[in-house]
């Protein structure tokens, strides 16, 4: 059932085809303040995706670091797509981790 839910959500996210580059390279997380310097809510979405640790980082870690950052998506705007996306990818990768 995890694997169905996580292939369902990674099927959302490639089938969206109003994904711009712009958007994408102007994302970036502020490391200082943990919060998201990103234009939109798909902006910070993918950005919460998108980390790089160097690998040096346990992938525990590493994915309830990415949790913290889904979470503030819908911080920036509640009601739009990419909220939903945020909250339904934090709950999933919440239920691999516990």
């Amino acid at each position: 059932m995890r694997l169905f839910l996580a292939v369902l959500v990674l099927l959302l996210i490639a089938s969206n085809p109003s994904a711009s580059l712009a958007q994408q390279e102007s994302a970036h997380p502020d490391s200082s303040t943990q919060e998201m310097a990103c234009e939109s809510a798909e902006a910070c979405y993918r950005a919460a995706l998108s980390t790089e640790d160097g690998g040096t980082v346990s992938l525990q870690d590493r994915v309830r670091k990415k949790i913290e950052r889904l979470r503030l998506v819908p911080l920036r705007e509640p009601e739009s797509v990419w909220a939903k996306r945020a909250l339904l990818l934090s709950g999933v990768l919440s239920t691999d981790i516990d």
